[in-house]
C-alpha cells in the first residue's frame, strides 16, 4: 500500500513538472459522482491539486486499485 502511494506521489510530482494543464470538465466531475463517498480527506486533497487529465486519470486507476479486495482477478469487484 505504501509503496503504491510513494509511486502515486511521485507521479504527481513529475507529471506537475512537465507543465501545468487545466482539467477536463469530464474529469473534474468524477470527484462529484458517487466516488465522493469513498474518497478520504487526503484524496479529496490530492484530487483538488490535480492539474491535468493524465494525473487524474493515473489517480483514478489507483483509486480503484487501491479498494480491489482480490487484486489478482481481472475483476474489481469493489468497483463492480
Amino acid at each position: 500500500m505504501k509503496f503504491r502511494i510513494t509511486i502515486f506521489a511521485a507521479t504527481i510530482v513529475l507529471a506537475a513538472a512537465a507543465g501545468f494543464a487545466q482539467l477536463s470538465m469530464a474529469k473534474a466531475d468524477w470527484a462529484r459522482g458517487p466516488v465522493q463517498y469513498f474518497m478520504t480527506k487526503d484524496e479529496v486533497a490530492q484530487w483538488n491539486a490535480l492539474k491535468s487529465d493524465a494525473e487524474a486519470d493515473q489517480f483514478i486507476v489507483l483509486f480503484w486499485a487501491k479498494r480491489d479486495p482480490s487484486p489478482g482477478t481481472p475483476q474489481n469487484e469493489f468497483r463492480a
